[in-house]
Formats: C-alpha cells, sequence, structure tokens
C-alpha cells in the first residue's frame, strides 16, 4: 500500500469497509481512504468514527455516479 518513500497512503475499496477492516486500516500508515458508498451497510458510522479518531480522511463515492461516468 504505502512504499518506502511514503507516497501510494491513499485506499481505494469497492465497499464501505466493515469495522474488522477499518482497525486494520487504522493500523497502517493510511492517510487518506476512498471507498463506494453502501447504504445498506448501517455499522459505517462506527468504522467512521474509527478512521476520523486515527485521523485517516474518508472519501465516500456514489455507485450510481461512478456507473454514470463509465
Amino acid at each position: 500500500i504505502a512504499n518506502s518513500h511514503g507516497y501510494g497512503r491513499n485506499l481505494y475499496v469497492n465497499g464501505t469497509p466493515c469495522h474488522d477492516c477499518a482497525k486494520v486500516i487504522t493500523s497502517t500508515d493510511i492517510k487518506r481512504l476512498v471507498y463506494v458508498r453502501d447504504p445498506a451497510y448501517p455499522q459505517w458510522a462506527q468504522s467512521y468514527e474509527l478512521l476520523e479518531a486515527a485521523g485517516i480522511m474518508c472519501l465516500g463515492l456514489n455507485k450510481e455516479a461512478l456507473d454514470a461516468r463509465v
């Protein structure tokens, strides 16, 4: 995810990270998480709070908007 120069501190995922995944992400040097929003995942608030407390910026993208660009 990150190289020896500190670049690549962005993580791109194709869904909303679960709480266990959020814990793993906070143990890395990730600085920004870009994810596709999943409104069906109600526990996102807990994951978001954990990531935010670790200083990780979260950027959620709407699947519909992404589908429209393809």
